[in-house]
């Protein structure tokens, strides 16, 4: 059951990621693109309000579930990337605890071995 709690909760994890940065990536991708000799936006903030007055709210979260090109949403690879992470660190800590029984110290500490992941 840790096992998956920890899929899933690095699924979510991932997935949530997502949704909270995703409008300053299109701000720094904006910021980053435009001209350096006739800029379109003076800084953040300029950036932040002109896009949510001319293209709305949702314009910040544009691409997050759509994918073109060959490549893949966003919200699916930090979710699988997220999954993976937690999921395989749950993974590896009860495999240790199997191994050793939870007995083995780490390097010499007072933690049990299992722990250290």
């Amino acid at each position: 059951m840790e096992l998956f709690r920890g899929f899933f909760g690095g699924a979510v994890a991932g997935s949530s990621q997502v949704f909270v940065m995703q409008p300053f990536e299109i701000i720094k991708v904006r910021l980053v693109n435009q001209s350096l000799t006739n800029p379109e936006y003076k800084g953040i903030i300029h950036c932040f309000k002109r896009i949510l007055k001319e293209e709305g709210f949702k314009s910040f979260w544009r691409g997050i579930f759509c994918h073109y090109s060959g490549t893949v949403s966003p919200l699916i690879g930090y979710g699988l990337q997220g999954s993976f992470a937690f999921g395989s660190n749950e993974l590896f800590k009860d495999l240790i605890t199997y191994i050793d029984g939870g007995k083995q110290k780490a390097s010499g500490g007072n933690m049990p071995m299992s722990h250290v992941f």
